[in-house]
């Protein structure tokens, strides 16, 4: 009786801490911000590295990528605005599937929050 009820145990925090960890591909999809005009879209290429592709809703333009890494389970993007030539350093946190974190550095400072569309 004792063998099933640690079994059972380990089996229950098991299950869950592999619930709560997120990977690589948890990243991947088409993601908005109601707290901005921004979109974005992630994906994993061929050699199992990070795409990121970034644009404006209202006037359509394309953010400039200069790069893209993957640190301890967060994604680190630096772009340029072309517009006002701001660049921004973005380090996305993922808090569960359908939502994620994105801390802004440089020439604009916030937290914005994503909700994954697709």
């Amino acid at each position: 009786m004792k063998k099933s009820i640690f079994i059972l145990i380990v089996t229950i925090l098991s299950i869950s801490s592999s619930i709560a960890q997120t990977t690589k591909k948890d990243f991947v999809g088409h993601w908005t911000t109601d707290g901005s005009s921004v979109e974005c879209v992630i994906w994993i290429d061929k050699y199992d590295d990070f795409q990121y592709v970034s644009w404006d809703k209202n006037g359509g333009e394309r953010l400039e990528v200069l790069n893209v890494k993957y640190v301890n389970n967060n994604l680190i993007v630096r772009t340029r605005f072309k517009k006002n030539n701001w660049v921004v350093t973005k380090t996305f946190i993922l808090t569960d599937g359908y939502n994620m974190t994105a801390k802004f550095e440089g020439d604009a400072d916030t937290i914005l929050e994503y909700k994954k569309l697709k």
